[in-house]
C-alpha cells in the first residue's frame, strides 16, 4: 500500500464514522506499564481520539498527538469541551488546549522542528494501523524524531501489537508478531515483551486476538 492510499483510507474512515479501534475507556497497559518518573513530554502517533491521551495528562504529563484527520481532531477537542487554539507552523497546522497538542498531517512527513523534543513514544495501535511495507519505515521515522532522547535509560517507548487467530484475517489493524518486530529493529533496539492477553475481535469475524505490549530500548 502506498502512502497516498494509506491517507486515503484512513480520512474515509473518519469522515464515515466508522472508527471500531476506538476504545471507550483507558488502556490498562498503558496504565500498569508506562514507566515515566517525571513529568514527560509524550509523543502519540496516530492518536486519533484516544482517551489514553487524556489519562497522561491527568498524570502531569504533555501529550504531542498526531493525526492525519481534521475532524478526529476537532471531534476530540470538543467530545472532552476543551477550548483550543489553532497555529499553523510552515505547512502544519498544531492544534494546542492545555497540556495535549495535536499536529494535523501525516505521520511520515512530521519534521524535528515541528514536534520539538520528546521523552516518550505511546503507540496504542499506530503500527499495527499501517501497511506492512511500511512498517520499517515508521519505526524510522520514530527513532529520527526521538533523536538524542532515545539514548537515555529514562525514554519510554511502549508499543501495543496483535495477532489473529484467523489465518485468513487482512488488516488494517495488521498482525504483528514478536519476531516481526524484533526482526524489524533489532540492529538498534531492544524489543521486551512486557505482557499478553486475549480478546474476542472487535470485527464480526470469528477470531480471538492476542495482544501484547512491547518496550523498545536503546542498545549500548
Amino acid at each position: 500500500m502506498s502512502k497516498e492510499t494509506h491517507q486515503k483510507f484512513w480520512l474515509d474512515r473518519w469522515q464515515s464514522n466508522d472508527t471500531p479501534w476506538h476504545q471507550t475507556e483507558i488502556e490498562p497497559f498503558l496504565v500498569e506499564h508506562i514507566q515515566l518518573n517525571k513529568a514527560a513530554r509524550v509523543l502519540v502517533p496516530l492518536c486519533g481520539q484516544s482517551l489514553d491521551m487524556i489519562w497522561l495528562q491527568n498524570q502531569g504529563h504533555k501529550v504531542v498527538g498526531v493525526e492525519l484527520s481534521e475532524k478526529a481532531i476537532q471531534g476530540f477537542f470538543n467530545q472532552h469541551q476543551m477550548n483550543f487554539e489553532i497555529e499553523e507552523i510552515s505547512s502544519s497546522k498544531v492544534f494546542r488546549s492545555r497540556n495535549i497538542e495535536i499536529i494535523k498531517g501525516d505521520f511520515f512527513d512530521l519534521k524535528s522542528e515541528i514536534l520539538g523534543p520528546i521523552d516518550a513514544i505511546y503507540d496504542r495501535a499506530a503500527m499495527i494501523a499501517i501497511a506492512p511495507n511500511l512498517r520499517e519505515d515508521y519505526l524510522l521515522k520514530c527513532r529520527k524524531l526521538a533523536g538524542s532522547s532515545f539514548l537515555r535509560e529514562d525514554f519510554e517507548w511502549l508499543l501495543i501489537a496483535r495477532e489473529s487467530s484467523n489465518q485468513e484475517h487482512q488488516g488494517p489493524p495488521y498482525d504483528l508478531s514478536f519476531e516481526d518486530l524484533k526482526n524489524l529493529c533489532s540492529k538498534w533496539t531492544i524489543v521486551n515483551c512486557l505482557k499478553t492477553r486475549e480478546r474476542p475481535s472487535r470485527s464480526e469475524k470469528p477470531e480471538i486476538v492476542k495482544e501484547s505490549l512491547y518496550r523498545l530500548q536503546a542498545k549500548n
